[in-house]
């Protein structure tokens, strides 16, 4: 019960010191005045506020389900009072506006990205990445298919595309086991998130992992 005592206070506190946040259900009216006009600020002593990393609605309602049961309870659903905000991350820069910073610190970069291909083209096309180093700019990258490649001969392609356009000072890109891509970055360079953007190219699958 001592938990959830804590737990509430910050529940308080965060209503209290941040009223501005609309409190309540994802979707519904702002309470946010109606529920700062019911708090004494004068009561609590002290203030211990939580804060919760990647626990929006989604998150929270799937380890409800995992944890609970669809018809189960967290503890922190118990808490008088619960705040949502949702965060931008930007560059630096004189004024606003801002510059998007693509890759924060909580993003899921790696030294290292698998490209796992399979499958032989069967139309010709484009199959389109985004290399994004950490705190930096992305590189757009565009790999041409032809119709009737194999998924090794698609490997080379798309291996000669990202050695075309990334440093090799920075980056080594390499073929493994025939139809893998292994992109690394080299010493002292920043790790670097990688994304599919977007493939027409027609009967090839596509899976990248970070390794």
């Amino acid at each position: 019960m001592r938990v959830l005592r804590i737990g509430t206070l910050g529940a308080v506190g965060i209503a209290a010191c941040a009223a501005a946040v609309a409190v309540g259900q994802s979707g519904g009216p702002d309470k946010a005045a109606d529920i700062k006009a019911s708090i004494d600020i004068s009561k609590p002593k002290n203030i211990i506020l939580f804060i919760g990393d990647g626990m929006g609605e989604q998150e929270v309602t799937s380890g409800r389900y995992y944890g609970k049961g669809a018809a189960g309870r967290l503890n922190m659903d118990a808490l008088k009072l619960r705040g949502d905000v949702t965060t931008y991350n930007v560059g630096p820069a004189a004024q606003a506006p801002y510059p998007p910073n693509y890759v924060p610190d909580s993003a899921p970069t790696a030294n290292k990205w698998r490209i796992e291909l399979d499958g032989q083209a069967l139309k010709t096309g484009d199959i389109q990445f985004r290399v994004t180093p950490r705190q930096g700019d992305p590189i757009d990258i565009t790999a041409s298919i032809r119709s009737g490649r194999a998924e090794n001969n698609v490997a080379k392609d798309v291996r000669d595309a990202f050695a075309a356009k990334l440093s090799p000072e920075r980056y080594s890109v390499e073929v493994d086991d025939g139809e893998d891509i292994l992109i690394k970055k080299k010493e002292g360079q920043p790790d670097f998130s990688l994304e599919l953007v977007e493939s027409d190219v027609q009967n090839v699958s596509i899976k990248i992992e970070g390794e």
